[in-house]
């Protein structure tokens, strides 16, 4: 084979290459039923959602071509993210997006992250609950497990808040030990939707060491502008005694 064939022959597998990538960015598997879909791209190539910011699809027939309308333009459909979307190290879920800080990976369950070097399994949830109930019950968790403590008990807990310009509310952190049970949990509204970051294991967890990691995390959100549960009513905890 001649220089030039080779020459031609690389650029060929290069091109191919890069249509087989840009084709798979296009796709969607459905971790649940291992079902493939085609996402709803825009010029540039950035998936289109809908306007409670779940994913577009195409419909297809049984061959997996697009279907088209009588008026020959392709049918789309809502499809709910039910597993996360990861591309360039940015994963993507149906309220946010996150790059996660060294150590961290995602896992099969949605929500879910680890960090096998620490031992740490994170879940991140957004609840149907008001930031308020939430805030109270943390509250009176940290009232009960400081009393304990106060009485000689095996109980160790801790408060902390945080200011961030980029959610609703200050972000909340209680750190709890009883016996052999431990937890860290982070919660904060964002765009009237409440989340919960949390941490657990025995009495052998670092607090010091969780709870950087959490700041960590939570400077690689990026929130979607999406209420996820509508009629919630609140009205956030701003200025609150700092316990620490």
């Amino acid at each position: 084979m001649g220089k030039k064939s080779v020459a031609l022959l690389i650029v060929v597998i290069m091109c191919c290459t890069f249509i087989f990538t840009a084709c798979n960015k296009d796709k969607y598997t459905n971790p649940v039923t291992g079902e493939e879909y085609i996402l709803v791209t825009d010029e540039n190539g950035n998936k289109v959602l809908s306007e409670d910011g779940e994913l577009l699809v195409y419909a297809t027939d049984e061959d997996g071509k697009k279907i088209k309308d009588d008026e020959g333009n392709y049918v789309t459909e809502i499809h709910g993210f039910i597993g996360q979307i990861e591309n360039n190290g940015v994963i993507e879920d149906y309220a946010y997006y996150l790059t996660l800080p060294d150590g961290w990976k995602s896992v099969d369950k949605q929500g879910n992250f680890e960090n096998k070097s620490k031992g740490y399994e994170l879940s991140v949830d957004i609840q149907d609950e008001t930031f308020d109930d939430c805030y109270k019950k943390s509250k009176a968790v940290f009232d009960a497990t400081s009393e304990f403590a106060a009485k000689g008990e095996d109980a160790e807990a801790y408060w902390n808040e945080y200011e961030y310009d980029n959610i609703d509310t200050k972000a909340y952190m209680l750190s709890f030990k009883t016996g052999d049970f431990a937890s860290v949990t982070m919660f904060f509204s964002s765009n009237n939707n409440l989340y919960i970051l949390r941490i657990e294991g025995d009495a052998t967890l670092d607090f010091e060491d969780v709870k950087a990691e959490m700041l960590k995390i939570f400077d690689g959100f990026k929130f979607k502008p999406y209420t996820y549960y509508e009629g919630l009513t609140d009205s956030p905890v701003k200025d609150t005694e700092k316990a620490e």
